[in-house]
């Protein structure tokens, strides 16, 4: 089923790639503070949660991109840069 030009799982899929980016971007802001704050425990304790957040972000990339593929030639689903 399509709804606004995707299918359910493009919807999906996009909503897990804006869930992950947005939990990136936040990890990384908590990072540049705890940096510019010489917090150094903090900034050990970030450190392992960006790297996997940078992970999950670029999984989820990946699977938006690869299901997105699928329906090329099909007339819908196509996005660019996503």
């Amino acid at each position: 089923m399509l709804i606004n030009g995707l299918c359910s799982d493009c919807t999906r899929f996009f909503q897990e790639l804006g869930d992950a980016i947005t939990t990136h971007i936040k990890l990384l802001g908590q990072r540049q503070l705890a940096a510019m704050q010489f917090d150094s425990c903090l900034l050990a304790r970030l450190e392992p949660l960006v790297l996997l957040a940078s992970e999950r972000r670029l999984t989820a990339k990946g699977n938006f991109k690869e299901h997105e593929a699928t329906h090329n030639g099909n007339g819908y689903g196509a996005r660019n840069g996503a």
